[in-house]
């Protein structure tokens, strides 16, 4: 157990200072980067793991549709597809992450269909789904891509009203389902 504590202590920078030789930086470099090199790892892979929570988060429909509505905006403005999809950051965590790929594509010199390709295949919302088969069609026709992207964003703020009506219209039976399920098991538990 001390074996492999002190391995990891040595791999992460924080070995007995004792043991340090004569070329290691003094203490004070530490302050210079701000944190010791094994809070550095350590935050480092807390950022990547909520990163990864991220990019798994639903994507709610209409977090799209504000989305959407801001890329329409812009691009009514004058601005070309390919500056706005590489500037936009959507207000949402999650679509922000999701949409990461999308911009780093485009900072690399990809093209707008090959960048809107590459962020669809990791997608798994149909929500955006349906923002990047849009997006792709407009890239590869040109032409202006406000009314299509407009028309997306109401399709998809109609699916997210259908959405609620049918939670709030099934309210009553999944609560019943529920107290049906809850009954029994508290009076099995009573009579025991």
């Amino acid at each position: 157990g001390l074996l492999a504590l002190t391995v990891a202590c040595a791999l992460l920078g924080m070995a007995d200072p004792r043991a340090r030789t004569t070329n290691s930086p003094p203490a004070s470099a530490h302050r210079t980067t701000g944190l010791p090199p094994f809070r550095q790892a350590f935050r480092r892979v807390i950022a990547s793991a909520r990163q990864r929570r991220l990019t798994r988060a639903p994507v709610p429909p209409d977090a799209v549709a504000t989305w959407c509505d801001a890329i329409a905006r812009r691009l009514r403005s004058g601005e070309t597809l390919r500056r706005v999809l590489a500037n936009e950051r959507p207000a949402h965590v999650a679509l922000s992450a999701r949409t990461d790929s999308l911009r780093r594509a485009l900072d690399r010199g990809a093209s707008v269909t090959d960048a809107i390709a590459t962020s669809g295949a990791v997608s798994g919302n149909t929500s955006l789904d349906l923002v990047w088969s849009v997006l792709a069609v407009a890239s590869d026709y040109g032409g202006s891509a406000a009314e299509p992207i407009d028309r997306t964003a109401s399709a998809l703020r109609l699916r997210s009203a259908d959405a609620h009506e049918r939670s709030a219209q099934s309210a009553q039976a999944r609560l019943s389902a529920h107290v049906l399920t809850a009954v029994p098991l508290l009076v099995l538990a009573l009579l025991l």
